[in-house]
């Protein structure tokens, strides 16, 4: 009797529907546990994101909206791809910048591997400048330094490509902003040659960013070689260039997440130069790429709705209303970290250049 209820419940079902339930993979559950602790994230920050954002006329009040429900329709392939979601992509979003996060690190890697035809050195360079008390100045001046720097005669000669990235924290103590930038060289091929004359000492290095930033106080300045740990120094560049964790905790006022969004709407976070510019050309790779889904689930692909906390399977896709209703309110949470990344000391008489 049991096997013939079974029977007619499987004959009731749409065979679509059935056939999506029996597509689970571990790779499902990896992705669903990575977006879990992404929407965790989310109900943290969205609140006050969306509270900023609608201090700022530019910026239309949809985009508040789609940062609140981003993520909460994923459809995942039995390989672990991605194939549909509603994805915001806003810089601030924690699954969007995830998202992008991975995407540039493997971009990035393609590039790499296309340079290394033309140079196998290459070093990890971080620029810094003092904090700023206000960040829309603190990014105008580290970019002009940034381009005054690139631009100088021997750095010329002697880089022939960089990928770089800017990253901003914010120190919530002192109330200042600390941008700096990470950035990837792809040094000239007789750099460590004997005579020495393309290579640039750390003490040289300090003294180019200094003059390219007008400091009279003591920049920090990091140059090390990439010998083996390609992967670890990509990934610095590909990181969030904005962490939400950074800015946004208990304590933050709207001021200030404000303050973070407008001096970073459409401003260029990462870029390339030389080589590095011209590999992205050729594999077609975008600086800040976006993030796409086919927006058309096969039959084989699992399917999963955001509600209560945790993702639940569905059998079709669906409609906008559906997880509009299903989305629970969310509240801020308490979440602290401050930058002090970087110390500087003053210009004494007889130092610096």
């Amino acid at each position: 009797a049991n096997t013939a209820r079974m029977d007619t419940i499987k004959a009731q079902r749409s065979p679509i529907s059935m056939y999506k339930y029996n597509t689970e993979t571990p790779k499902n559950q990896d992705i669903l546990q990575e977006f879990l602790k992404r929407k965790a994230q989310q109900r943290l920050y969205a609140p006050k994101l969306i509270s900023a954002i609608s201090t700022i006329s530019h910026i239309a009040q949809s985009t508040a909206d789609s940062i609140y429900k981003c993520g909460s329709y994923i459809a995942i392939s039995p390989q672990g791809h991605i194939t549909g979601a509603n994805f915001c992509r806003h810089r601030f979003c924690p699954i969007c910048q995830w998202r992008s996060s991975r995407k540039i690190y493997g971009q990035l890697m393609q590039m790499y591997d296309y340079v290394q035809a033309a140079t196998t050195n290459f070093a990890l360079l971080t620029l810094t400048m003092r904090n700023s008390a206000n960040l829309q100045n603190g990014i105008e001046q580290i970019y002009d330094g940034l381009h005054r720097f690139i631009n100088d005669r021997q750095i010329k000669k002697s880089i022939i490509g960089y990928m770089r990235t800017l990253e901003v924290t914010y120190n919530e103590n002192e109330k200042t902003w600390h941008p700096h930038i990470h950035m990837i060289l792809a040094l000239h091929p007789d750099y460590y040659n004997v005579n020495r004359s393309l290579y640039i000492s750390q003490e040289e290095y300090e003294i180019k960013w200094r003059r390219a930033i007008k400091a009279t106080y003591f920049t920090q300045v990091d140059i090390r070689a990439i010998k083996e740990d390609i992967q670890g120094a990509i990934a610095e560049v590909a990181k969030y260039a904005i962490k939400p964790s950074s800015v946004l905790t208990s304590h933050t006022e709207i001021e200030t997440i404000r303050e973070l969004i407008a001096a970073t709407y459409h401003r260029r976070l990462r870029s390339f130069g030389g080589i590095f510019r011209d590999a992205a050309k050729i594999i077609g790779v975008q600086a800040e790429p976006v993030d796409l889904t086919s927006d058309e689930p096969s039959e084989l692909d699992r399917q999963y709705i955001y509600t209560s906390g945790r993702y639940i399977p569905i059998g079709l896709a669906p409609e906008k209303t559906i997880y509009d209703q299903l989305i629970k309110p969310i509240t801020a949470s308490e979440t602290q970290q401050t930058c002090n990344c970087c110390t500087f000391e003053p210009l004494t008489a007889g130092k610096g250049a």
